[in-house]
């Protein structure tokens, strides 16, 4: 038989552990996509930085700058290895053949020819730059793949979304900052 103080103390434990328990499932929650999946996501319009210079290497060769063009832009960052990235890529494609918003890949930290073989195979949006030393995901502060970063019209970054992201949520992200200027998507 357990000694009242012990069981005490394996009440109280219990106790704290299951208000931990409770409390992280609220925070993750707040974050799953239920709801508005745009908020808390979203950069406030008074708080965005531009974007730093987008050029470099292309995946099929020779060099490119990316440019705004008063659209918002969807940069793709991913990797041919990188499994979450292989399942994101549909819906990355399909915001592509929208286009309202320039979407543009950067195959981080990969073999060119893997890269190359791997968005054709995908249908990715022609214009993918090649990072192979990861420098331009660096200077977005992508913390790792796959990331997708949306910058706004003006050439701001108005969202960072890291990990594997549902094709719902990614569309109302760059729906909400696609009609901030007054356009539809």
């Amino acid at each position: 038989m357990m000694a009242p103080r012990l069981r005490q103390t394996h009440l109280l434990a219990g106790v704290v552990l299951g208000g931990l328990i409770l409390a992280s499932g609220a925070f993750f929650v707040s974050f799953s996509g239920r709801g508005d999946a745009s908020r808390g996501l979203i950069v406030p319009a008074g708080s965005r930085h531009t974007a730093p210079a987008l050029s470099g290497p292309l995946l099929a060769g020779g060099r490119g700058t990316v440019g705004v063009g008063g659209r918002p832009v969807v940069l793709d960052l991913w990797a041919s290895w990188c499994a979450p990235c292989r399942r994101e890529s549909p819906s990355v494609a399909r915001l592509a053949e929208d286009g309202r918003v320039r979407v543009v890949g950067v195959d981080v930290s990969d073999s060119r020819s893997d890269g190359l073989r791997f968005a054709r195979r995908a249908g990715l949006a022609p214009l993918q730059l090649f990072d192979r030393d990861a420098q331009i995901a660096r200077s977005l502060d992508a913390p790792g793949l796959p990331t997708v970063v949306v910058l706004d019209a003006r050439g701001r970054i108005a969202a960072r979304l890291v990990g594997e992201q549902k094709a719902a949520q990614l569309r109302q992200v760059v729906r909400a900052i696609a009609t901030e200027g007054g356009s539809r998507l």
